[in-house]
């Protein structure tokens, strides 16, 4: 699970690298084309970081979903409180 986590993480810095560096280096300016490209590139990296996490740690984001007896989920909504 840990190395599951850790490549999430890189895609996170592979984004921020293209964030900040959109044009190759080297060159003083970059293309519309190239930047954009640069840009688009890091949204995706996020979206794959986001979605490689979600689906690694989803047994414990599920968890706090769940109700923890069938007492609790038999019960009046939240808020609503018998007295």
């Amino acid at each position: 699970m840990w190395l599951t986590t850790l490549v999430s993480i890189l895609y996170f810095g592979v984004a921020a690298w293209r964030f900040a560096i959109p044009v190759p280096v080297g060159s003083p300016f970059g293309s519309t084309q190239e930047i954009a490209t640069a840009y688009f590139n890091g949204a995706n990296f996020v979206l794959i970081g986001l979605f490689g996490l979600c689906c690694v740690h989803w047994p414990a984001i599920a968890s706090l979903f769940h109700c923890r007896s069938k007492d609790e989920c038999a019960e009046a909504p939240a808020g609503e409180k018998e007295t």
